[in-house]
């Protein structure tokens, strides 16, 4: 974004670059669903991610329209000239924020999984393989009751490291969370659609 609007480099390598990003971003992201969630809870938790995706989209490109319109409409129609050569600059200075808030975010998501999951985002498939044949070996000593205090334990750290842990107590906070920026999706939806009529613009 950077190139695209402060430098006078090709726009083709700005697209490329965000191109891969793109490509790249949603895929892993995806992955990670399918790696946290039971295997019959896949499918639900990537129409969940798609959902909450879908939320971002619609608050966020409503909002970019909003300040490219706001530049130009700024009520004073004797510097559009000028306004239409600084129309990006507010859009370009929103996606440069959230590009830097997710780049932080991105950092504490893998802080977590490095301290909680010990990794289970980042490994390969051997280390894989071997950590859900350690759950399977600890399957094995509970169904031939030897469910002892160090056996559980021994299951419950196995369970862990493929972030198959469940909640020790029940919690809303996360679902509060969804619908509240669910609900804020709608609002600004329907409020900037119905704009037209409450304005009299028709």
């Amino acid at each position: 974004m950077i190139l695209l609007a402060y430098t006078w480099v090709t726009p083709a390598v700005g697209m490329i670059i965000f191109s891969f990003a793109l490509a790249l971003g949603p895929v892993s992201i995806l992955s990670s669903t399918s790696l946290l969630l039971p295997y019959e809870l896949a499918g639900t938790g990537m129409g969940m991610h798609k959902c909450a995706n879908n939320i971002g989209t619609t608050a966020v490109s409503i909002l970019v329209g909003y300040i490219q319109d706001l530049t130009y409409h700024d009520g004073n129609s004797h510097d559009d000239k000028v306004d239409l050569q600084k129309e990006y600059n507010g859009v370009m200075v929103l996606y440069l924020s959230m590009a830097g808030l997710s780049t932080i975010i991105v950092c504490l998501f893998w802080l977590m999984d490095r301290k909680i999951l010990s990794g289970w985002l980042q490994a390969d498939q051997n280390e894989r393989d071997r950590r859900l044949r350690l759950v399977e070996a600890n399957e094995k000593k509970l169904q031939a009751h030897q469910e002892t205090k160090e056996v559980s334990m021994e299951k419950l750290k196995a369970l862990n490291m493929i972030g198959s842990t469940l909640r020790f107590k029940k919690t809303y906070a996360y679902t509060g969370f969804f619908c509240f920026w669910l609900l804020v999706s709608w609002v600004i939806f329907f409020t900037f659609a119905l704009m037209p009529v409450y304005r009299n613009y028709i």
